[in-house]
Parts: C-alpha cells; sequence; structure tokens
C-alpha cells in the first residue's frame, strides 16, 4: 500500500517536475536525510543508555530488580555483540532487499528496544533489548551506504555528516531525559517517538543505485528526477549505470587493488574510532567524571560534555566539504590524543600519595571536553563517509559488512582495554594507551588515507588504483 502511494506521489507530472526544469536541487535530498538523521537520533539515544541508566539498576533506584557490575558489564557488551550480527545479515538485507530496508529495519529495531526496556521487570529482557540496540546500531554504523547513492557528490559529505550528527544528539537526548525522569518512562516516552520515526521512514525512496543494480531502469530514473529535482539526469545516469556494470566477483574485493586500500583505510579508521577511547568513555562517563573529584554532579557534568560535542558536531557540519577529509582526521587524532594523554597525567599524578591534585580537578574534565570537540571535528563522522565513498556499489554490502563487522570487535577491545587496564594497572594507563593508539592513527592518516572532497565514487575508485 505504501510503495502504490508512493509511486502515485512520485509519478505526477513527471515526479512533480515541470518538463523544462534543469536546474537541480538538494532539498529532497536533506528532507531524506532529515528522516534517516532522525532514526539514528533514537538510536543514538540507546547507544548512550548506560551511563545514565545503570547506576538506577546498580542502585535498585525504583526498578524491579537490581544488577551487578558483572551484569552491568554484560549489559554494556550486548551492543557491540548485536552490531556483530547487525554487520552479518546487511548483505543480505543491502543486496537482496534494498537499502531501504535497512531505514525500515533500524526504525522498527528502535522500537521493539525501547518498548522492552519500558516494560522490564527482569534482567534477561534487559539484554535481549540491548541485544536489539546493538543489531540496530551495527546497521546504523552502514545507512551512510543509502546516503552517499541518493546524494550528489557536492553534497554527499555534508548529508552523512547530518546524519550523524544526529546519533550524537541521541547521546545528550538520554543524558537530559533521565535527570528529569525515570529510567522507565524515559523508554516508553523514546518507544512512541520511535514508532512515529518507523512510520515515517515507509515514505523514503529506494536507492536508484539498488535499483539499476536489479535492471529497474526505468524506477533508477524516476528516482533520480525525484531526488534531482529535475529532469536533467542523463548525465549522471549513465554514470551510475556505467558504474553498476562494471560487476565483480566477491574475490576481487581481495585482489583488486583499489578494494584492498578502501578496505584498509576503513579498518584503520574504524579501529582507531574505539581504540582512542569513544565507547568506553561514552559507556563509563560518569563513573569516569566521579573519580576525577570534581565537585559538580556528574549528570550536569555529563550533559554538557554531550552538549559540546552536539555543539562542535553543528559547527563543522560542512567541514567535510569545505575544508576536505584529510585536515579534520589530522586535527582531530591529533587534539584527541594529547588530551587523553593529559587525563591519563592527571589520575597519574591523583594516585601519587605525596602529591595533592584536588585543587586542579577541572583539569581533566576540561580534557575531556577538548577531548570529545576534537573527535567530533573529525573522527565521529570520517569513518562512515570514507565507508560510503572508497568501494564501488557492487561491493559495498560486503565491504560494509567486513567494516561493521571489524568496527564491533573494536568497540569490544576499547570498551575491554579501558576495564582490564583500570583493573590491572590504573585508569591513568586506559588513557595512555589511548593516546598511543591516537598518535598511530594519525601515523598512518598521513601516509595512507587520500583525499576524497568533491570527488564521485568514479574517481575516487580511480585514484585507489
Amino acid at each position: 500500500m505504501v510503495n502504490s502511494i508512493w509511486n502515485k506521489l512520485k509519478n505526477r507530472t513527471n515526479n512533480g517536475i515541470p518538463e523544462d526544469k534543469k536546474q537541480p536541487s538538494n532539498h529532497r535530498q536533506y528532507l531524506i536525510t532529515a528522516i534517516v538523521g532522525l532514526n539514528l537520533l533514537i538510536s543514538g539515544a540507546h547507544y548512550g543508555w548506560p551511563s545514565p541508566s545503570l547506576p538506577y539498576f546498580k542502585n535498585g533506584h525504583g526498578t524491579a530488580f537490581e544488577i551487578t557490575e558483572d551484569q552491568g558489564y554484560w549489559i554494556i557488551s550486548m551492543v557491540p555483540f548485536g552490531a556483530f550480527i547487525g554487520s552479518i545479515i546487511f548483505p543480505f538485507l543491502a543486496d537482496k532487499m534494498g537499502r531501504k530496508l535497512l531505514v525500515i529495519s533500524v526504525a522498527f529495531g528502535n522500537f521493539i528496544g525501547w518498548v522492552l526496556i519500558g516494560f522490564t521487570e527482569n534482567i534477561v529482557t534487559i539484554f535481549i533489548a540491548r541485544l536489539i540496540a546493538g543489531i540496530v546500531h551495527g546497521i546504523c554504523l552502514v545507512l551512510p551506504i543509502y546516503l552517499a547513492e541518493i546524494g550528489n557528490s557536492k553534497i554527499r559529505g555534508t548529508i552523512v555528516s547530518i546524519a550523524l550528527m544526529n546519533f550524537v544528539m541521541g547521546l545528550l537526548l538520554i543524558n537530559i531525559l533521565e535527570t528529569f525522569m525515570h529510567v522507565h518512562l524515559t523508554a516508553k516516552i523514546l518507544s512512541v517517538v520511535a514508532f512515529i520515526f518507523f512510520w515515517s521512514s515507509l515514505w523514503i525512496p529506494e536507492s536508484p543505485y539498488y535499483f539499476l543494480m536489479k535492471k529497474r531502469d526505468e524506477e533508477a530514473k524516476e528516482t533520480l528526477k525525484w531526488l534531482r529535482g529535475t529532469t536533467d539526469i542523463d548525465e549522471e545516469y549513465n554514470r551510475i549505470s556505467e558504474a553498476i556494470s562494471n560487476k565483480v566477483q566477491f574475490k576481487e574485493f581481495f585482489t583488486s587493488k583499489q578494494n584492498r586500500r578502501g578496505l584498509l583505510i576503513v579498518v584503520v579508521l574504524r579501529i582507531s574510532q574505539e581504540m582512542i577511547g569513544f565507547s568506553a568513555i561514552t559507556f563509563h562517563l560518569q563513573e569516569i567524571l566521579l573519580e576525577t573529584g570534581y565537585n559538580v554532579s556528574t549528570s550536569t557534568t555529563s550533559t554538557v560534555y554531550l552538549a559540546i560535542q552536539n555543539i562542535i558536531n553543528l559547527l563543522s557540519l560542512k567541514s567535510a566539504d569545505n575544508f576536505g577529509r584529510r585536515p579534520l582526521i589530522f586535527i582531530s587524532l591529533s587534539c584527541a590524543g594529547t588530551s587523553i594523554f593529559i587525563v591519563g597525567t592527571y589520575f597519574y599524578l591523583k594516585n601519587e600519595p605525596q602529591i595533592d591534585v584536588n585543587s586542579l580537578s577541572f583539569i581533566p574534565v576540561l580534557a575531556l571536553i577538548i577531548y570529545i570537540a576534537s573527535y567530533s571535528i573529525g573522527m565521529q563522522q570520517m569513518p562512515a563517509i570514507y565507508t560510503s565513498e572508497v568501494f564501488t556499489p557492487q561491493m559495498k554490502g560486503a565491504a560494509n559488512s567486513v567494516c561493521v563487522a571489524v568496527y564491533s570487535v573494536g568497540i569490544l577491545m576499547g570498551t575491554e582495554f579501558y576495564r582490564r587496564m583500570k583493573q590491572n594497572f590504573g585508569i591513568c594507563f586506559s588513557f595512555y594507551g589511548f593516546a598511543l593508539f591516537a598518535a598511530i592513527g594519525l601515523i598512518f592518516a598521513v601516509y595512507f588515507i587520500p583525499e576524497t572532497k568533491g570527488k564521485t565514487i568514479e574517481e575516487i575508485q580511480e585514484e585507489l588504483k
């Protein structure tokens, strides 16, 4: 029924576009980006849920049950496990049933996850909800494929950044809501919002790349006309069609130089994203802030921390297309690594009995804010942008399944690295390790990552050769 309504809407007067209209418009691409972004907003709230919520369950504050430290760790770990599962089923969903289905799956998974949390009465339900959230997160990581395929090369980086910005806004949203509302009430409200976003996702178009892969040429043309707001799409259609016609076998994923290099780039970026501490710090943010000894409530400080992350994301929304990808990666890794090293040094000095650093407790908080600002400038969105750009349409499904699987392992590695180093050597060495990985990532970026600003996917493939 929805498809029927959609076809009627997009076919009115040649997609509602006058025959003589030649000037393209991007507003429909931004509209679709907004719908995808709102689903990512709810997914981000799922992802950041442990930081403000686990204290409720550990202390039994108005919850039906209490959890132990080990159970809290498994609640956190369910997300990367679920993301790994999502990365396995992704190629089938994306290449066999369409990119649009990914967006719908994210929306429906968000709805089910929040319903389970809102009405949970036992730990098993929480585990299931978090596993679903992880599967959804795994699919979220490959949504840039859809956005890259519906967007033109001039705004591709911008629309991917917009979508990812919404994910980060979700981290802030859950912290704000649970400052004023109980964990179960928050989940019930978000389940209603998630259902509304699920309904809106039914109306977005399929990717023209997918239509051409399935030999549905007329649908690809009509979708391109609707997306671009113009009937003058022949050049772009022919370019996409030519790229699709160059069929490849799966073995070329490893035997082709450009595919190998592309895979290396996105795998290192994804691993770096986690091994400089993003998820570990996000999941344990209030705990880390408490250990600094800073005399401000952890909920207030964490909200400020996440608000700054969102502000920087907003200010740098078009940075990828204005300044290029490489400079932002350099700045991001350099500043994030330096600030996280400062945090580690503070905790090291704090454990020295002969040194009193209580009057300096604002320093690690300030350093963490600089860290998240630096991370947001580049490493927040660059892995997803490169993942959407460096592979041919035929290889994107397989490539992204590998990348998401690696990223899921990276989340486990980062959170486990934080936990093990803290338990065995002290929290300072967790942060020293994150700083070291930032330095390694920076060296790799300088020598191996190309600039893709303003280039078509086909031009990028030529450069990777």
